[in-house]
């Protein structure tokens, strides 16, 4: 990264700048998303639908929120089946007050809820949300998968990005 020289008067050229090195640091890990004992049982109890894959992430709305103390974008969970390409569920979440990964968690359990069955994998794109959900996904034996692209449930969100657009004209 170039700075400027103290006391530099004049012209400068590249040579002129003090080059340093910038080191960034990663980006920490979230904290883990828990449930309670008695949660986790729950849904243990529920069959394991080996066929049943599921693409999931939490990604900003694609429509603001105008309201106090600042506008905002909400964040929005998303689950989709791997295989249909169908939205099994959607979450909303305050941005201001949640993490991202909370909110993933809420539209993980409420489509584990609503399909009476625990999916055999969930493909995710960011290796943080992999980590966060693990006390959930580790008890229930799902596997999680890191994958470049989650191709159906980009698909969705852009078309949910296209009908806001939509509505604004």
């Amino acid at each position: 990264v170039p700075f400027c020289p103290k006391n530099t008067t004049g012209p400068m050229r590249v040579e002129d700048l003090d080059w340093q090195k910038l080191a960034l640091t990663p980006e920490p890990l979230p904290s883990p998303v828990s449930l309670s004992d008695s949660e986790l049982a729950g849904l243990r109890a529920l069959p394991q639908n080996e066929r049943l894959s599921l693409e999931l992430d939490c990604l900003y709305s694609p429509g603001g929120v105008d309201e106090e103390p600042r506008p905002h974008f909400l964040w929005m969970g998303i689950a989709v089946d791997t295989r249909e390409g169908v939205l099994l569920d959607s979450v909303m979440g305050n941005s201001q007050t949640q993490k991202p990964e909370q909110v993933a968690a809420r539209c993980l359990l409420q489509a584990i809820t609503k399909l009476k069955c625990r999916p055999k994998e969930i493909l995710m794109s960011r290796t943080s949300l992999a980590f966060a959900l693990e006390p959930i996904t580790r008890p229930l034996e799902i596997r999680t998968s890191h994958v470049a692209k989650l191709k159906e449930l980009d698909v969705i969100y852009r078309r949910l990005q296209r009908s806001v657009d939509l509505d604004r004209c």
